[in-house]
């Protein structure tokens, strides 16, 4: 009887140690603990732990002065000595060795590789020639091996994406596995989800849209639940806005939890609170009032932590994100702040071109938001060529430059003085690529044509008034030799179905006024439902 209750107490205390050390995904706080605790929720969980290897008794520190030749020794048990051993030199002939044998692995063997690489005692991490080496065998043909299983895939495609967008091809193999296994998935716990959704999202890989439709279910069905979760639902949050999904109903859900759940954890964390505003500012949100209540209340946690320990893209996130939607913190002090940032941030010439394309993201943000980072302008375009702030095929960082310089011989020319920049050696997108998502942009064009007698107009043609301003418009010039541009408010100008326009066609807006141009706005949201009201109404704006 004695022995017996001794035992029951012994279990429990085993019991209660395990769960005690292990824990459960709402404790994590961190991306980098978030990390640690996917690798030991791998090595602990019955679905996937079948890699685990049993630890050897040998001691693996004197292992490299027996000088054992590796080739007589199993891969097993070299496997376990490389996830054991932190003395670099033997890591270094182990891994010499797992290369010429990675081709020969089993599927366990190969997940047991790559734990111990991402282990924190392994120094290698994806510096591993061997663990580089098993990419070469991740084809098609090998995703369809009939003895790969589901758990075994989610957890390959979560070690791989370490390599992010390199490892883009692999994970999107894993993912066609798993979308033929999609009421499997359905079952999935909501960590299991987490792995891939952080996964997808650091490969930048492309998701099916049943698999991203169980992500948005999982935020609807839970929602209580992940608000007090900010990891798990940042997690789920990241594919959707990856892959620009966009649902109306899950926004506005969101939005009406966040309102509704003032104690929300999700919001209280200051990153999470980065990521949620992100994702609206893609979806081009029209909700304002809670979007500018977000911004300064993300601002004002930023002053209070003087951004200390914030990460470069998480500022940068922040202030495309208020940039975007063209709404500016109330607070000044947040744009100050952000620009003291990056005057500190950015003090070296190797700091600027090492870091080019955030430099110029956040320099271009801030200038939208009518804070411009003068000094730190000044820096570059006086002391840097221009040349070494573009990137080869970078087209998109070229024109964000571009379009920064050309706002300040707009604004600021005194800050560009040695740039010299011709927007006719570049060339504009072809106004065709717009047309299709901007139907009554054609309709405004199509009307003026047609009152062109009437209205004294000798020439009407698509324009784009600001170069580098990736905004259709419309040139009308009378035959009086006015020249009148019209724009357009419609959803790609303006918050998604009203009449606010975006940041940048606010910019817009701004420069066109700099340059004293004569502009009218036609406003998608005022009726002008038929040809004969929207006639008459460009016949009064226009005589």
């Amino acid at each position: 009887m004695f022995l017996r209750k001794n035992l029951c107490n012994i279990l429990k205390s085993l019991s209660f140690k395990t769960s005690h050390n292990f824990r459960t995904l709402n404790q994590v706080n961190n991306h980098s603990t978030f990390h640690k605790w996917t690798l030991d929720y791998f090595r602990n969980q019955p679905h996937y732990n079948k890699f685990v290897l049993k630890q050897s008794m040998i001691n693996t520190n004197n292992f490299v002065y027996n000088h054992v030749q590796l080739k007589s020794i199993s891969t097993d048990e070299l496997l376990i000595r490389f996830s054991s051993s932190n003395i670099k030199s033997l890591l270094y002939e182990i891994d010499n060795e797992l290369v010429s044998r990675v081709h020969g692995m089993s599927i366990n063997q190969i997940l047991a590789l790559m734990d111990a690489c991402l282990s924190d005692k392994n120094s290698l991490s994806k510096d591993a020639s061997s663990f580089r080496k098993c990419f070469e065998i991740f084809d098609e043909s090998w995703f369809r091996r009939p003895d790969l299983t589901v758990p075994q895939t989610i957890q390959l495609i979560y070690y791989v994406s370490i390599y992010k967008n390199k490892s883009q091809r692999v994970v999107e193999l894993g993912l066609q596995k798993l979308l033929n296994e999609i009421n499997y998935l359905k079952q999935l716990t909501d960590d299991e989800l987490s792995f891939l959704g952080v996964a997808t999202y650091k490969s930048s890989s492309k998701i099916y849209d049943k698999i991203l439709r169980i992500f948005a279910f999982r935020i609807e069905k839970n929602l209580d639940n992940l608000m007090q979760n900010p990891m798990q639902l940042i997690s789920f949050i990241k594919p959707l806005k990856k892959s620009k999904y966009h649902d109306p109903i899950l926004l506005s859900k969101l939005i009406t939890a966040f309102n509704n759940n003032t104690n929300n954890k999700v919001l209280a964390d200051v990153i999470s609170s980065i990521h949620i505003l992100s994702y609206f500012a893609d979806a081009n949100c029209n909700k304002v009032d809670f979007l500018q209540s977000l911004i300064d209340s993300i601002g004002e946690r930023m002053i209070k932590d003087s951004l200390k320990n914030y990460r470069l893209k998480d500022i940068s996130s922040y202030v495309f994100s208020a940039s975007y939607l063209g709404l500016t913190p109330k607070d000044p002090n947040v744009c100050k702040i952000v620009v003291d940032f990056l005057n500190k941030m950015f003090n070296t010439k190797e700091k600027c071109k090492k870091y080019s394309k955030v430099l110029i993201g956040m320099c271009l943000s801030m200038w939208m938001l009518d804070s411009k980072p003068i000094k730190l302008m000044h820096f570059i375009f006086s002391d840097m060529s221009t040349a070494n702030l573009r990137m080869p095929n970078a087209h998109k960082q070229d024109n964000r430059l571009n379009l920064l310089l050309i706002c300040a011989s707009i604004e600021q020319p005194d800050l560009i003085t040695k740039c010299k920049l011709d927007p006719e050696k570049y060339s504009m997108p072809h106004v065709n690529s717009h047309l299709g998502e901007r139907p009554f942009l054609v309709e405004v064009y199509e009307t003026l044509k047609k009152l062109s007698n009437k209205l004294n107009i000798s020439e009407i043609e698509y324009n784009f008034s600001i170069p580098f301003l990736k905004i259709l418009g419309i040139k009308v010039i009378k035959k009086n030799s006015k020249i009148i541009y019209v724009e357009v408010l419609d959803n790609s100008t303006c918050l998604y179905d009203t009449a606010i326009p975006n940041g940048m066609m606010k910019l817009k807006f701004r420069l066109e006024s700099k340059l004293d141009i004569r502009v009218i706005t036609v406003n998608h949201k005022d009726g002008l439902n038929s040809e004969m009201l929207l006639k008459s109404h460009l016949e009064s704006l226009l005589s």
